[in-house]
């Protein structure tokens, strides 16, 4: 045992040794192992604002979104993607951080932000069209913050790509197809990552679903997202939200609506996972909307009666109603939450009050 822990210690001498006299050459010392590496092992996050989004997302109930990194929320319109992008923007500005909104849809108002927690006078928007615009004021930002050396989280957000047009496409008007666009894009995200890798700097973009003409013939996916391939290469998360039954409240009047948020694309856990959560149409979406459902889901919480009583699986003593045990959480949501970071898969499908049946996938 001890002749193999001392051939470990050699062969860890030898191959810094190696990286040692490689970086001599290059005179960077970009070479360095995993471990040392921040881009690699220490990745910051933001949270969504929801605790069941943020476990979809990365297995913790408290982080979500990566900085560093290039985040795409896509599906179709009126799905609550642009809801979802402020909330992430209202945790930014929880962390005392900047906050960047390129609005292309003029779709955003103040009255609806302030509801979600997002304070106006400090965010900073653009009334940017064209995506050279876009990106350009995007890099240059992203630029100044890195000059000034801010230790603040920036996120930014661009609602939406699919609507922002090309130099090209204004110039050129209806005659001509417009090629550019996908090459703008795909050109932006790549200068966007190159710069915001090792930096505290979140970049979102938004973008629609829309139904594929030829998928029938050519057996492709029913939907697909504008912009060519590069929006969906360069994201290291794809957020794919779906809207589902509208909530009525005694009079029949609409208060809100389900909606599935899905993990269609991550590099940073599994990939696929779903959250099930309400959105009220007069306060967005709740921090423990679907935390009930995920608590079953993931096995923490067990049903220990047909009468409707609940117990943490760790302490089937003590029962609790479903209300009584999200308020249980409210009082603590670390120490309750914490133990949902050492649960890696869904045992079981969500409770039927949110199910998926009742997500539109047309």
């Amino acid at each position: 045992m001890v002749k193999h822990k001392d051939k470990e210690q050699n062969n860890d001498k030898e191959i810094e040794s190696f990286i040692s006299g490689i970086n001599t050459s290059f005179k960077d010392n970009d070479f360095s192992v995993a471990l040392e590496k921040d881009f690699i092992s220490k990745v910051e996050w933001i949270s969504s604002g929801n605790f069941a989004i943020n476990y979809a997302c990365t297995g913790s109930p408290f982080k979500a979104i990566p900085f560093g990194r290039i985040v795409s929320l896509v599906g179709d319109s009126g799905s609550g993607k642009s809801l979802l992008a402020n909330h992430i923007l209202a945790e930014t500005q929880k962390l005392g951080g900047l906050c960047v909104l390129f609005d292309v849809e003029r779709g955003n108002f103040i009255s609806q932000m302030e509801k979600i927690g997002i304070d106006p006078s400090k965010l900073i928007v653009s009334g940017a069209k064209m995506l050279e615009d876009i990106f350009e004021k995007a890099i240059f930002f992203v630029k100044s913050y890195q000059a000034k050396k801010l230790s603040v989280p920036l996120t930014i957000v661009i609602d939406s790509v699919s609507q922002a047009s090309s130099r090209t496409e204004m110039e050129e008007g209806f005659d001509k197809s417009d090629m550019k666009r996908a090459q703008v894009i795909r050109k932006g995200l790549r200068m966007i990552s190159s710069l915001i890798s090792d930096n505290k700097v979140c970049f979102i973009i938004i973008n629609h679903l829309t139904v594929n003409i030829g998928a029938a013939q050519n057996h492709g996916p029913f939907k697909v997202t504008a912009g060519g391939t590069a929006v969906e290469f360069w994201p290291s998360q794809v957020i794919e939200v779906n809207k589902g039954k509208v909530l009525l409240n005694e009079m029949e009047m609409p208060m809100g609506m389900n909606i599935r948020v899905k993990i269609a694309k991550s590099r940073f856990f599994i990939p696929f996972i779903k959250a099930f959560v309400q959105v009220m149409f007069d306060s967005g979406i709740d921090p423990y909307s679907g935390l009930f459902n995920l608590l079953v889901a993931t096995g923490l919480v067990r049903k220990v009666s047909s009468a409707g009583w609940y117990a943490f699986e760790d302490d089937l003593e003590k029962k609790y109603r479903e209300s009584e045990l999200i308020d249980l959480v409210k009082t603590d949501p670390v120490k309750y939450l914490s133990r949902l970071e050492k649960i890696k898969t869904i045992t079981s499908k969500p409770l039927e009050d949110v199910s998926e049946e009742e997500v539109d996938e047309k």
